[in-house]
């Protein structure tokens, strides 16, 4: 097998992994994602009533448009690998599929730091549930405010004005899966432009290395 037969087969290698973590992460798009849940009490002690409101939401259609962050760079990231296969590896896309995996592993990250991992509600002094499930937290909360029981005078959230809990599902840990993984790969795709395939895992396993440490110390030192 000659050199340009080799990089042709390694480059359609990279490009179906790409496509296929692209439409898992689309896939679980579709699929129920988290478990929101907003709660409040009508008085105290022994004749207190505790009243909740739950919801299982999809980022598509449950949390547009905002979860277009996470949508879009995983349909750009599919089409581009598309592209690859039919038409040729081409720089460009390299340059395309790293932005696009780039945005999608932020997006998913910053989605993540918004789940609630403890029972109990996450209590906020100010809105404090992420740009994605922001708006579907506040719709729950007026939800729960409109009910009967949340109309009634006396009638208290559970924590603060901004307190909730999110729970995620199997479908988010897929996505959240793919879209790190693509974010890792777009890297290595761009890297290898320029480095042997080596080299480009090495700079690339180098990068995330140091991001890694770098979201820990600052999730410390926000604490």
């Amino acid at each position: 097998m000659d050199v340009d037969a080799r990089t042709r087969g390694d480059d359609a290698l990279r490009w179906t992994a790409v496509g296929t973590l692209a439409a898992v992460a689309l896939v679980c798009s579709f699929l129920p994602a988290a478990h929101l849940e907003v709660s409040g009490f009508l008085g105290s002690g022994e004749t207190q009533r505790v009243y909740d409101l739950q919801r299982d939401v999809a980022l598509v259609p449950g949390l547009l448009p905002r979860s277009l962050v996470v949508v879009l760079p995983a349909l750009v990231l599919l089409g581009t690998a598309a592209a690859a296969l039919v038409y040729g590896s081409r720089g460009w896309m390299a340059v395309v599929a790293f932005a696009a995996g780039l945005s999608l592993a932020i997006a998913c990250y910053s989605v993540e730091t918004n789940f609630t991992f403890i029972e109990g509600m996450r209590g906020c002094d100010a809105p404090c549930a992420g740009f994605v499930l922001l708006p579907a937290i506040g719709d729950l909360r007026d939800d729960l405010l409109s009910t009967p029981a949340g109309r009634q005078p006396g009638f208290e959230l559970t924590g603060t004005q901004n307190s909730y809990y999110a729970k995620p599902f199997d479908a988010w840990w897929g996505l959240l899966t793919s879209g790190l993984a693509l974010g890792l790969l777009g890297g290595y795709v761009l890297a290898r432009l320029a480095l042997t395939p080596w080299r480009a895992a090495v700079l690339v396993a180098a990068v995330a290395f140091l991001a890694l440490v770098w979201f820990v110390f600052s999730g410390l030192t926000s604490e």
